[in-house]
């Protein structure tokens, strides 16, 4: 009877050997479309490679786990972590892990805290990716350890060089918010980038916004497409913007922000709509459609208005990495903190 799919399979490698029969399995595929194959077991008789690979395939980690090396543990735990995770975060995760290159193929038993440090301290990348490489690391260990394949875990004793080598990015200036204001009639969407710099949305949350999500009685728009939990939100409408919302308001068919009654993708968004703005008008080249979200967080800050207040409007699930507790800011205090800009 064939095996079912990725189980696994015995091959008799001929006579003249003591343990003749061995396991493999498939690992990936080639370029060109060949499996790749890796030997786990080598045993005398067929029927005890039969009782080892079903022992395998209930409990993989019961055959000669010090053999097993990081790539071999990555792979197990992504298959357990991959299947309810975003694409994002797969493609986040897959990303840190290509840095791993020098250890992948070393077991993972044999390496000390100093190898994993070198790993990622000579990463030539900056600091947000060494960040989750040791994310990644110290997931790939925790799941180690739970299923007795290490002994230690030398992913918590790690000394790694976390400082941010990147300038922090471009706020948009009071001049450059003033020419916005300025032209809001001459350049279209200008009024866009006002309306995400005076509610500090995220682009995607910008462009799902509904009309049924504006209430223009109360002057609050509500966030009900997020990445994050603390992203569903009520931000109220800045005396800056209600005209600007108003009007878009009036003219959309389903999305506030709208192209030819239709809704607007990011892509399309940055290309089309943010940059052209920018060129037009002379802004700093280097802003990206999130630093009208950075220069809202920033100007609440300015104006000293209630941390509490700034993350709730901002969609974070915390202020800052000490604020454990979340107390709900009633519309009125959130105005309030708008009102102040």
């Amino acid at each position: 009877m064939k095996n079912p799919n990725h189980y696994g399979g015995i091959v008799n490698l001929g006579s003249g050997r003591r343990n003749p029969y061995a396991i493999r399995i498939t690992t990936g595929k080639t370029e060109d479309g060949k499996q790749i194959r890796k030997y786990i077991g080598y045993y005398k008789t067929k029927n005890e490679a039969i009782r080892a690979l079903a022992l395998y395939n209930d409990d993989p980690y019961a055959i000669d786990t010090k053999k097993l090396t990081i790539d071999d543990v990555y792979k197990l735990w992504s298959k357990q972590k991959y299947k309810d995770a975003s694409e994002s975060t797969i493609r986040g995760y897959e990303a840190a892990y290509l840095h791993f290159d020098a250890i992948k193929d070393k077991p993972i038993r044999n390496l000390k805290a100093a190898h994993l440090e070198d790993a990622i301290n000579n990463c030539p990348k900056g600091a947000g990716t060494r960040r989750k490489m040791l994310i990644l690391l110290r997931q790939i260990y925790a799941y180690a350890m739970k299923n007795d394949i290490i002994l230690k875990d030398y992913s918590k004793l790690l000394s790694i060089n976390l400082e941010s080598e990147t300038p922090q990015r471009p706020l948009f200036t009071a001049e450059e918010i003033q020419e916005l204001k300025n032209n809001v009639k001459k350049v279209p969407y200008a009024d866009v980038l006002l309306i995400a710099i005076y509610t500090g949305v995220r682009p995607n949350e910008l462009l799902n916004i509904k009309l049924e999500d504006v209430d223009l009685t109360d002057e609050v728009i509500h966030i009900t497409h997020s990445k994050t939990k603390a992203g569903l939100r009520v931000i109220p409408i800045s005396h800056h913007i209600l005209s600007y919302v108003k009007a878009r308001y009036a003219s959309a068919s389903k999305y506030l922000i709208e192209e030819d009654s239709k809704p607007i993708n990011y892509d399309y968004y940055y290309r089309q709509i943010f940059t052209p703005i920018i060129k037009a008008l002379a802004l700093n080249e280097k802003h990206r459609p999130h630093d009208t979200r950075h220069t809202f967080a920033t100007m609440l800050s300015d104006v000293n208005a209630n941390t509490v207040s700034i993350k709730s409007l901002c969609g974070h699930a915390s202020y800052n990495t000490t604020v454990k507790h979340y107390t709900k800011k009633s519309i009125s205090e959130l105005q309030e903190a708008i009102n102040l800009l």
